[in-house]
């Protein structure tokens, strides 16, 4: 459930070290659907254990309702840090104004997706700061809120900051990867 630029790469090579097969930021049209609805109802979820990254954003509590007994991970970073590489990243051209486009052009249902994240997610197309760290803040406090008195349910994860297997492995009950802790920059 982590916004980019939280470490959400990194987290998804771990978990595949670790043997899970998880999504990273669906651009597919049946996922454009899923986030259209609200509904958390991603098809993808039949054929992976896991999605990773802004997707599971908008639709944590209905994810959760739908998967009773499943593990959330909510990746963080130094907000300033975050700004910045969310800056530094955050190119205008991904959406131009308006999703149009022939539905099955596949760039055309990324460009889509990009822009309903944006504005599900973000509230802007266009970067700034003060909104940005809001939602960074506000996203936060409501997965921490959805999820209180529930521990065993969420692990807040800062790979950013150097946590990394001796938090994931222990809260997954499983052993660690003997490979370093993966560090991915997207």
């Amino acid at each position: 459930m982590g916004l980019p630029r939280t470490g959400t790469r990194s987290l998804r090579s771990a978990l595949h070290l670790l043997g899970y097969d998880v999504a990273h930021y669906p651009i597919d049209r049946p996922s454009l659907d899923t986030l259209a609805r609200g509904d958390g109802r991603f098809p993808l979820l039949e054929h992976y254990e896991g999605l990773v990254d802004v997707a599971a954003v908008p639709c944590f509590r209905e994810l959760d309702a739908l998967h009773r007994g499943a593990r959330f991970i909510i990746t963080v970073r130094d907000k300033e840090s975050w700004l910045a590489s969310l800056e530094k990243n955050w190119p205008e051209t991904l959406v131009p104004g308006s999703p149009c486009g022939p539905d099955d052009d596949a760039r055309s249902s990324a460009r889509r997706t990009r822009h309903l994240l944006r504005e599900a997610v973000y509230g802007c197309h266009v970067f700034d700061a003060g909104q940005l760290s809001r939602v960074y803040d506000e996203h936060l406090a409501a997965v921490r809120r959805h999820f209180d008195g529930r521990p065993g349910d969420l692990l807040v994860l800062d790979i950013a900051g150097g946590e990394g297997w001796e938090r994931l492995a222990p809260f997954l009950g499983v052993p660690a990867s003997a490979r370093p802790f993966p560090t991915e920059r997207g």
